[in-house]
């Protein structure tokens, strides 16, 4: 009986799977349960109250809440993993940005180096090699790590080119090998004045000066404008030809002496637009700029008496002033001598300033001339010999910007006395022809353009053999 009873209640689950297509009735698992809920078009037999089936329904909606607990984990989950996506997304296209801002900076470094055609073959190749190198190596090592040279004793290549402001300061204290072509229109105001007392007769009691005295002042103005070309026909070697052109104006003033002492005469010679005496130079760098080291330049300049000479210009008594004032009659624009000199040049960058310094040394040869007397009426030949010079030079700049830098340096220039000979004669030195001249420079550059800028000098002459002042402007234009 109990045999009959057990094979008809699996007979009936039988069934029951049957009429419900093949889907596990509904209080048989928890599997059951959810897939119910899921099919909602199942059609579900409710078992009988108090049945084995029931209890297991009942269990299953008292579980049913726990199971639901779960639910928000997995959605967080989800969320997570979409996030991350996002996230990952976005640096892939930060990296791509970057990528492409390296690639075009790339591209304006190599326009600012065709563009400067600053460099000599071989610091070109260096800085080429160093590049590819860092490029190569970018991504072994570290961020802000520098690429070093292996090579001993290699030289320094200079990291970015020079800016148009050092570029400028380069050229007007130094040598710019970087540019193929210069030219320089410079306009310089030079102002002198001189004074004497000419005592003649003697001091009585030493307190008393007994006899006549005269006071002469001499106020000269001078500007003079230079233009010069520059050509670097290789790396190392510049030449240049200065051709400067003066107009002259000066001014005597005498009394005392021969007049009244209250009488104050006057003269002003007047010179127009003449060319001055031509140059012509050549500069070629001997040590090329390293960390340890200055930028050394060897220069030569040989100097050609174009100009008018002051030799045989005779001194004349102006009218009306009793003697007591003598001018020449006209007024000179060169030395009329040959001149040759030599020199180094230094110059080193120390960021943000540049140092530079340098040494000449000055030679004229003697020349004959047919009349070297300036007494009217009397003609003399004769030779003459200037005395020799050494000019020194040092200074600093500073760069402000990529435009603009100052610069502040020192000149002094010491001339030996000067000798005459007479044909026949022996040589004769002359006094009061020895000088110390010593300016003190205060400099301006600014870099309108790649190619032009201009450059701001004014000087204070320190000695009295200097200039009272000096100001002067420069136009350079470089290709």
């Amino acid at each position: 009986m109990n045999k009959t009873k057990k094979i008809n209640k699996a007979t009936k689950r039988k069934n029951l799977h049957n009429n419900h297509g093949g889907k596990p009735e509904m209080g048989g698992h928890l599997s059951s349960m959810i897939y119910a809920w899921i099919h909602p078009e199942t059609k579900i037999l409710i078992p009988k109250k108090g049945s084995r089936s029931m209890k297991l329904i009942a269990k299953t909606i008292l579980a049913l809440p726990f199971a639901l607990l779960y639910l928000p984990s997995f959605a967080d989950e989800t969320v997570s993993t979409q996030t991350l996506d996002q996230k990952i997304q976005a640096l892939q296209n930060q990296y791509d940005q970057q990528r492409r801002s390296m690639q075009m900076l790339e591209i304006q470094i190599q326009q600012v180096e065709q563009e400067a055609q600053a460099l000599n073959p071989q610091e070109a190749k260096k800085q080429k090699a160093s590049s590819t190198e860092k490029t190569s190596t970018s991504g072994q090592t570290q961020p802000n790590q520098p690429v070093q040279q292996t090579q001993n004793n290699a030289e320094v290549v200079k990291e970015p080119p020079k800016s148009r402001s050092a570029e400028t300061v380069y050229q007007e204290q130094h040598t710019d090998f970087n540019r193929k072509f210069s030219f320089e229109a410079g306009l310089t105001y030079s102002r002198f004045d001189r004074r004497q007392i000419d005592l003649s007769g003697f001091l009585a009691l030493d307190a008393i000066f007994l006899g006549h005295i005269a006071v002469d002042d001499i106020k000269s103005d001078i500007l003079t404008l230079d233009l010069t070309g520059r050509y670097t026909f290789t790396p190392r070697s510049q030449i240049s030809v200065d051709a400067p052109f003066l107009w002259r104006s000066t001014e005597y003033l005498s009394g005392g002496s021969g007049s009244s002492g209250t009488t104050l005469q006057s003269d002003r010679n007047t010179s127009p637009w003449k060319v001055g005496d031509v140059s012509i130079g050549y500069y070629y760098q001997v040590l090329p700029e390293t960390a340890t080291r200055p930028d050394v330049v060897w220069n030569a300049q040989v100097k050609f008496p174009t100009g008018t000479d002051p030799y045989g210009i005779k001194i004349i008594t102006v009218p009306g002033t009793s003697g007591n004032l003598q001018v020449p009659q006209s007024l000179p624009t060169g030395n009329g001598l040959y001149a040759v000199s030599t020199g180094l040049s230094l110059i080193k960058t120390v960021d943000p300033a540049i140092l530079f310094a340098d040494i000449n040394i000055y030679h004229t040869f003697s020349r004959h001339f047919p009349d070297i007397s300036t007494t009217p009426g009397n003609v003399a030949p004769g030779d003459v010999q200037l005395g020799d010079s050494i000019e020194g030079d040092i200074g600093t700049a500073f760069a402000l910007n990529d435009k603009m830098s100052l610069s502040l340096s020192y000149q002094e220039q010491i001339t030996k006395s000067a000798e005459t000979r007479l044909d026949g004669q022996a040589w004769q030195g002359i006094t009061g022809s020895s000088a110390n001249a010593a300016v003190l420079n205060l400099g301006a550059t600014y870099a309108t353009t790649p190619n032009n800028a201009f450059v701001f000098n004014l000087g204070a002459g320190l000695t009295p053999d200097a200039p009272n002042v000096l100001v002067g402007l420069k136009i350079v234009h470089q290709y």
